[in-house]
Order: C-alpha cells, then sequence, then structure tokens
C-alpha cells in the first residue's frame, strides 16, 4: 500500500465515521422533537386548567356571598 493510497482509504474512513455521527444525532433530534410536542400539550392542558380556576376565583371575590357554595362546587369539578 502505498502512501497516497493510505492518505486516500484514511480519509475515506473519516467520511464515513462523519455519516454515522450524523445519521446517529439526527434521531436523537426526532426523540427530542416528540417529547418537546408532548410536553408543549401538556403545558397548554395546565394553562387552560389554571386560567378556568382564575376565572372562578375572579367570578368568586366580585361577586361576594351570593351563589359561594354553587362557585365552590364549580371549583372541585
Amino acid at each position: 500500500m502505498g502512501f497516497w493510497t493510505a492518505i486516500v482509504a484514511l480519509a475515506a474512513i473519516g467520511m464515513i465515521g462523519l455519516v454515522l455521527i450524523a445519521r446517529a444525532t439526527s434521531r436523537q433530534d426526532n426523540g427530542a422533537d416528540e417529547r418537546l410536542a408532548a410536553l408543549e400539550d401538556r403545558f397548554e392542558r395546565l394553562d387552560a386548567d389554571i386560567r378556568h380556576r382564575v376565572e372562578v376565583l375572579e367570578r368568586i371575590i366580585t361577586d361576594g356571598k351570593a351563589g359561594l357554595k354553587r362557585q365552590f362546587d364549580d371549583l372541585e369539578r
């Protein structure tokens, strides 16, 4: 094996290694995207729940004592 043949072989091995690393990284990124989407969905559900609870609490505060028991029942749902 000559000097230049060895250089070409080493370069080819290096490029193949880079391709394999790039494939592995892209597979990991897909899993991260799915986890991110799941977290975003969970965040949206929690945000909607908190907003609903705040609205109920605002109604309780502004309405006074009228219908207080009914509003507490709404909170339990």
